[in-house]
């Protein structure tokens, strides 16, 4: 009902073309058939598959995290998981609009950091400070760098999995997570390898990164990056790293950041396995 109130429109709309409308007030709204919003559920994976996820839009962030520093990057990764479906507000467990308070608990931060991540969010336009129907003002994150909505075409985006990123969240520190977000934009789509060039479709182009080359990429010490390549969430790793011969490169986890639709498959899910050590 919360959703119905926010979206309704101020009198008639009045058509502006195709399934293009505007309000007594001029906002735009857009007719879904029944097949059309049967059809977005379906691709946000509401029903029996509970994997909800959000969209980073992979060349746009570089904006965020050429401004941001790592611990804010990983904050903000982590307020994700927060983003409701289509209109991207900020929202609590309870469904309630999120205040920067509740933001603060969430992310488990001293009013002074919370201060200052508060200043880079707004002074960058990273998250925004909007009205509702009702008066009430409400954080959204931008949907320039994050959406939860209808893929557009052409977009070159990577999901994130909502419940592994609460994991990883609760589990790492904000720069371990900070670090990973900045890591974002070099996934390649089909082979979740880092890498330099994440559209490229001939496999045997992919220009695969090793940790001198990353950590070069995200401004750390090459002997500093060796830990943060050996992070695990519950009972997987965030990285893999594949041997070819002398050369090492990484690939990130797809049960967290994937690019493409459905679940990746057994081989790609097998490198991230913690494995136990056998008793001799």
């Amino acid at each position: 009902m919360r959703r119905i109130r926010l979206d309704k429109p101020d009198g008639t709309l009045y058509p502006l073309g195709g399934n293009n409308y505007a309000d007594h007030s001029g906002r735009p709204f857009q007719a879904k058939s029944h097949q059309q919003i049967e059809a977005a559920k379906k691709f946000f994976n509401i029903g029996k598959d509970r994997r909800h996820f959000s969209f980073t839009d992979m060349e746009n962030i570089r904006e965020v995290i050429a401004t941001l520093s790592t611990a804010h990057c990983g904050h903000l990764l982590h307020l994700q998981c927060y983003m409701e479906l289509y209109t991207g507000f900020l929202i609590r467990e309870d469904k309630e609009y999120m205040t920067w308070d509740d933001a603060r608990k969430v992310l488990d931060v001293s009013k002074r950091s919370m201060t200052d991540f508060k200043k880079a969010m707004l002074d960058n336009d990273i998250i925004e400070r909007t009205a509702n129907e009702d008066g009430e003002v409400v954080l959204r994150v931008n949907p320039r760098y994050h959406f939860r909505n209808e893929l557009p075409e052409n977009k070159r985006v990577i999901k994130t999995f909502t419940n592994r990123l609460k994991e990883m969240a609760e589990e790492l520190k904000p720069h371990e997570v900070g670090m990973v977000y900045k890591l974002l934009p070099y996934i390649h789509q089909n082979t979740n390898t880092i890498c330099s060039n994440p559209f490229e479709r001939d496999p045997a182009k992919i220009e695969q990164l090793n940790s001198t080359q990353i950590a070069e990429l995200i401004g750390m010490e090459r002997a500093k990056l060796s830990r943060y390549l050996r992070l695990t969430v519950k009972d997987q790793h965030v990285f893999a790293v594949v041997k070819v011969g002398r050369n090492r490169y990484y690939k990130l986890n797809p049960w967290i950041f994937y690019r493409k639709n459905g679940k990746p498959d057994d081989t790609l899910t097998e490198m991230f396995v913690v494995k136990k050590k056998k008793n001799k």
